[in-house]
């Protein structure tokens, strides 16, 4: 039976991961970490013993309830979205690394961080990522929200702890269960049909414990399922062709991430 940790539990995505968690013979707790308890709202997650929420500042350094939270934890999902810039920054780049060196110190098995196509700064004349990049932080700064996402990143890639960062495309809000899955190494935008958040929810989960995902980045993305195909849920099949050289070549140059932004 295992402890699995989702910081940021409150967003649409998160919500999705905790609903499926539960209803998983093999876990024993979902631990829902949120910035502010008192700001959620009673109907956020269904009413389950498996549910434990508790209060988290991941861009916080010094919050010392971020160890508790994650202590004795199997997996741990960073799924967060800030706003703003010093937020983003907070949250997005250098929150990830701490929380990446907490959960080494906590001995968890696997940090899965959710971030973004395009965030790679060879994208940096994307128009997509251009817009982006400014949306939650704003115009006249030097970084945005993609080049912290990008940092972040970097740092959980060179944190040494087992790690799984996943890049979706679009996030749709329809009903899942009904796509096709692909997953590419790609550090652009890969395919633009998009993944419903339900879907996503679902591949997070397979992605965390599967061994082809250990230390791989990669993006991911969903599409209509055609008239001889069924439907099947993301297992370690899928992943199979993941490399995790790949992000040896690029993600770990030498260069010190806090010296680029």
């Amino acid at each position: 039976m295992s402890i699995y940790c989702v910081l940021g539990a409150k967003g649409a995505t998160a919500k999705l991961i905790v609903k499926e968690l539960i209803q998983k013979n093999n876990v024993k707790e979902v631990r829902c970490v949120v910035r502010n308890i008192d700001a959620v709202p009673k109907d956020t997650f269904p009413e389950n013993n498996k549910i434990k929420l508790l209060a988290g500042d991941v861009g916080n350094k010094d919050d010392k309830n971020i160890g508790e939270a994650l202590k004795g934890a199997k997996g741990v999902f960073f799924v967060c979205a800030a706003k703003g810039y010093e937020n983003v920054k907070a949250v997005d780049f250098r929150g990830v690394g701490h929380i990446a060196k907490i959960a080494k110190e906590c001995n968890v098995s696997r940090l899965l961080l959710l971030t973004s196509q395009l965030v790679h700064p060879a994208n940096r004349f994307n128009l997509i990522r251009g817009i982006l990049n400014t949306v939650n932080t704003g115009l006249f700064h030097w970084s945005g929200m993609m080049d912290f996402k990008f940092a972040g990143e970097k740092l959980l890639r060179l944190s040494g702890i087992d790690y799984t960062i996943v890049r979706p495309g679009r996030l749709l809000d329809d009903e899942g269960g009904k796509s096709k899955f692909h997953v590419a190494q790609t550090n652009a935008s890969f395919m633009s049909s998009g993944i419903t958040r339900s879907d996503l929810a679902s591949l997070l989960i397979a992605a965390i414990d599967s061994p082809n995902t250990k230390n791989c980045t990669f993006e991911v993305a969903c599409t209509p399922l055609k008239e001889d195909e069924t439907v099947s849920l993301p297992t370690d099949a899928l992943f199979k062709d993941l490399n995790a050289n790949y992000d040896n070549d690029w993600g770990n140059d030498g260069r010190k991430v806090f010296d680029e932004l």
